[in-house]
């Protein structure tokens, strides 16, 4: 062990002369501080801010002690943050601190928020479904009560599969109108001739079961102004939450990435966001990946960020 050798007292790497140039990170999971680290390295100061009342992200709350130990992890955000890093625990963007806020007071800001799934067992992302699907591994549907969120092709996609792996029921669950649908017509047409259901204006809301998925609940929504895509906004209608039976939620709403303030994503491989000087890493620009994958991506993108601010 690395660390038993030097004590705590791994030396740190050779750190650049500070360049004046600040940057922010949204998220303390292996994306963000991979990029934190190779960003301290280049001379920036790094602020990192984390949702959670803890840094480490999924590796510190997704995977268990057995194949991951606390305190290897926590030695390593400690040794990053040695290195001049700021990370700030129980700070949500979007609600204590504004995206705008953040662009006004840094010179970039990276985005790296992961994407954290549900816990309860039968609450499964659309993409992994279809390629579950398609590998041959989904199964175990007979006679289940399926809910599917989200409105777009890989929600009817999901919910003609399901239907087709012997579910009793399946009910499509969309914030907006069939009007305001993203998925083809046709597909749409199809799903209601196969005896698919499908329940407008329902914005999800939470989803309840001891363990495992035992009722999805929507909110009803009203439609109020029209929005940045140029279609009228969900707005809640003030009624009651309406529960659904389900043995499944299938959620196709793109990936399970709980930012609204993140712009679209321009280039993933370099973390380029549609914003000039915002840029995005790991699971919430790929969807859900390997810790490897998102730690690779912190460092690529802070290289595209280094670049960016005029470094090599």
């Amino acid at each position: 062990n690395t660390y038993k050798s030097c004590g705590d007292e791994l030396p740190l790497p050779v750190i650049a002369p500070s360049n004046g140039k600040k940057v922010a990170i949204v998220g303390a999971g292996p994306a963000g501080l991979s990029a934190a680290y190779y960003l301290a390295k280049k001379g920036y100061g790094v602020k990192v801010l984390e949702a959670l009342p803890i840094a480490g992200g999924m590796l510190a709350v997704g995977i268990p002690d057995y194949r991951l130990p606390k305190d290897a992890m926590n030695k390593e955000i400690a040794r990053i943050e040695k290195m001049g890093v700021e990370i700030r625990t129980g700070v949500k963007v979007g609600l204590d601190v504004t995206l705008e806020e953040l662009q006004k007071s840094y010179d970039s800001v990276l985005i790296a928020v992961g994407a954290h799934g549900e816990d309860l067992t039968g609450v499964i992302p659309g993409v992994t479904f279809l390629r579950d699907v398609n590998l041959g591994r989904a199964g175990g549907f007979h006679g289940k009560k399926v809910v599917i969120v989200g409105g777009g092709n890989v929600a009817i996609d999901a919910a003609r599969s399901a239907l087709r792996m012997g579910a009793a029921e399946v009910n499509v669950a969309y914030r907006r109108t069939e009007a305001e649908m993203p998925a083809y017509a046709e597909e749409v047409a199809h799903a209601k001739e196969e005896g698919i259901k499908f329940t407008f204006l329902a914005g999800p809301s939470k989803i309840a079961g001891n363990g495992k998925v035992e009722k999805f609940y929507y909110d009803p929504m009203k439609l109020g102004e029209v929005d940045a895509s140029g279609r009228r906004k969900p707005v809640k209608s003030g009624e009651a939450a309406v529960a659904i039976d389900a043995d499944y939620v299938i959620v196709a709403v793109g990936q399970a990435v709980e930012a609204s303030f993140m712009p679209a994503v321009k280039d993933v491989e370099k973390g380029v966001s549609e914003k000039a000087g915002v840029f995005v890493a790991g699971d919430c620009a790929t969807g859900p990946a390997s810790v490897i994958k998102a730690i690779a991506a912190g460092r690529d993108t802070a290289a595209t960020i280094d670049q960016y601010l005029g470094g090599d």
